[in-house]
């Protein structure tokens, strides 16, 4: 039992119900949001941007396929990292 490997949070196979996350958090986001408007706070600000990002990340998340998402990331990171470094010269015609 002891050597027996942790299961690990991504060993779980069943998909995330991103649709019903954001809805949830979107709930969330508007109940913190009258809160704000009614008593304004900087604690409530803060919890506001925490969970408005939240919500951003399942919106995020619930757009295509994350390893594409990834490698196209990735890809770009590296195009405009090279670009930087490596001084482009227009085609020759």
């Amino acid at each position: 039992m002891e050597n027996e490997p942790e299961k690990k949070q991504s060993d779980n196979k069943e998909p995330v119900n991103w649709t019903e996350k954001i809805k949830n958090q979107n709930d969330s986001v508007k109940k913190l949001d009258e809160s704000f408007k009614k008593n304004p706070s900087d604690e409530l600000r803060l919890e506001l941007d925490r969970e408005t990002d939240t919500l951003r990340h399942y919106t995020n998340a619930a757009n295509g396929n994350p390893k594409e998402r990834a490698k196209a990331t990735a890809d770009l990171a590296r195009k405009i990292t090279l670009d930087k470094a490596i001084q482009q010269l227009p085609p020759e015609e």
